[in-house]
């Protein structure tokens, strides 16, 4: 099984995609015919100033170093997950230890973009999407 509640064997593509430029956020997602379930990742970091360098977030609680940043996925802790039905019922569950936080006018107009981006991504990898 994946990370929602799509099953292992009808997942039929996953996926991840970053929106809102170097310290936006990054959208992991997979899906199955009818559904796509998401997870959200702000982008708190970054390796270097150059434009391809490495994201980092915000690391999750079980980290037993203290080290408050990761560029590993795996071990990150997501803002939000959701997910979008078919029909286009979409839900979104925000994580009460992530509190949303911006910097500046940027930051909140990458904010804005995420859900309509969201939105794309499953009629883009969604076989059955009629949202």
């Amino acid at each position: 099984m994946g990370f929602g509640v799509n099953k292992e064997e009808d997942i039929v593509a996953r996926t991840q995609r970053v929106v809102g430029g170097d310290f936006g956020y990054v959208i992991d997602a997979e899906t199955s015919s009818h559904w796509m379930d998401f997870r959200v990742f702000s982008i708190v970091g970054r390796s270097s100033m150059a434009p391809d360098s490495t994201p980092s977030f915000v690391r999750a609680e079980d980290n037993p170093h203290g080290n408050k940043m990761t560029d590993d996925l795996a071990k990150a802790q997501p803002m939000c997950s959701g997910f979008i039905k078919w029909d286009g019922c979409f839900q979104v569950t925000e994580f009460d230890d992530m509190p949303l936080h911006w910097d500046s006018l940027i930051n909140v107009k990458a904010f804005s973009d995420l859900f309509p981006a969201i939105w794309a991504l499953a009629d883009e990898i969604m076989p059955n999407f009629q949202g």
